[in-house]
Order: C-alpha cells, then structure tokens, then sequence
C-alpha cells in the first residue's frame, strides 16, 4: 500500500470515529430534525448549512459553529416561539431569514464573540426580533429586523402593547460591553425600534425608522451613531 492510500485510509478512519464534525460542515439541510441533530453534533469550528428552503422549529447554535444559509432571500428558519439560541462563545448565525411569532428571533446570554451577519428577522410576535444581554462582544452586520407594524396597520396597536399583541422592539441589548452594529436596519415595532441599557455600542450605517412609541432608547452605557 502506498504512502498516500495509507494516510487516506488513516484520515477515513479518524473522520468515522469523530462523526459528522469531522469533516468541518454539514448540509445543505431541509428538515428541522436532520438540522438539530447536525446542531447538536457540530464542533467548533464547524459550520452547518440550511439548505434553500424553509424549515421550522427551535435551534440552538453550539459554541465555534456557524449557522448558515444560501442566503437571506433562499433561507428561512421559522418558528411561533424563540427561533435561534446562541449556545456558546464564538458562534455565528449568518446568511438567512429568521421568522418568529414570540419570543426572540435571535438571543444570545452571558456568551462572548457572537456574531450575525446577513440575516433577515422578521417578528411578529415577541419581545425582541434580537436580544443579547450579558456578552462581551457582539456584531450585528448587514441586519434587517422587520416588526409587523406598518402605516396602515399603527392606528390598530394598543397604546401600550405586549408581546403577544405585536412584535416589541427590534434589537435589545443589555450590558452588551462592546456591541458592533453596520448597516443595521430596524422597522414595524410597537414599542421600541433599539433599545440599550448599561452597553457600549458603535452603529454606522442603517437606520431605526417607522417605529411606534421611541425610535432608540439609550440607558447608560455609550452609543455614538
């Protein structure tokens, strides 16, 4: 056997004994089971990919992983509760529409490094299409966060609405030391558009328009827009 057969086999064998981490990515993927098991198995450094397709259900993105999809406009991850949990440091949610009907689209809690890019939140229902609280370091980049509130539609919201009449605020963050925010766009909710207590935020690019009650709030910390 030559030297290259021998290390091929070698590596064959490593990879079926580390399971499907091994290889550094899993998918394209379509059903919601096949995805949480691929979730739940990945090793940092892994990236799993949603398919072009929609899939429903509750997903929790370990630490080192990258979840992502063929792209906002192909991808959508849909659940009637929280859609994403960040479960770990250093992870990523990128490339892909996420629709919630409660809950969070996309949270993330006492974990560092967490980034999203080029991703579509659109809330319905809940309190924040992105909620972080507690992280070192967050970057939101090329973020759309849609609420369900339009100009047709104000005059039917509740002057002060819950989270099971509409879709609250667009992005929370709450001691969040350092957050990142470029070309952000927040839209369509009842209560807030960007709301940050106690955290260190730097957006450039994007806006907070169309939203009811305050556009930003700001509480402590420092945000220079």
């Amino acid at each position: 056997m030559s030297q290259r057969l021998e290390c091929s086999v070698f590596l064959l064998v490593i990879c079926v004994a580390l399971g499907p981490g091994c290889g550094g990515s899993d998918g394209p993927l379509c059903d919601a089971t096949d995805l949480e098991n691929a979730l739940d198995s990945a090793m940092p450094g892994d990236t799993v990919t949603v398919g072009e397709c929609r899939v429903s259900g509750k997903f929790r993105v370990p630490r080192g992983v990258t979840l992502t999809g063929a792209g906002a406009a192909l991808s959508t991850i849909a659940s009637t509760g929280t859609a994403i949990i960040f479960d770990g440091d250093d992870a990523t949610v990128a490339n892909v529409t996420i629709e919630n009907g409660g809950g969070h689209g996309v949270v993330g809690i006492m974990h560092d490094h967490l980034t999203v890019r080029g991703v579509v939140v659109r809330s319905a229902l809940g309190r924040a299409a992105l909620g972080f609280a507690d992280v070192p370091n967050l970057t939101l980049t090329d973020v759309v966060a849609e609420g369900p509130v339009t100009a047709a539609s104000a005059s039917s919201v509740p002057m002060n609405p819950t989270s099971t009449q509409t879709a609250l605020i667009g992005i929370a963050l709450a001691r969040v030391a350092t957050a990142t925010l470029q070309n952000v766009e927040v839209s369509g909710f009842g209560s807030m558009g960007f709301a940050a207590q106690a955290s260190a935020t730097s957006w450039t690019a994007g806006s907070a328009s169309g939203n009811l009650g305050i556009g930003v709030w700001l509480f402590g910390g420092t945000t220079p827009l």
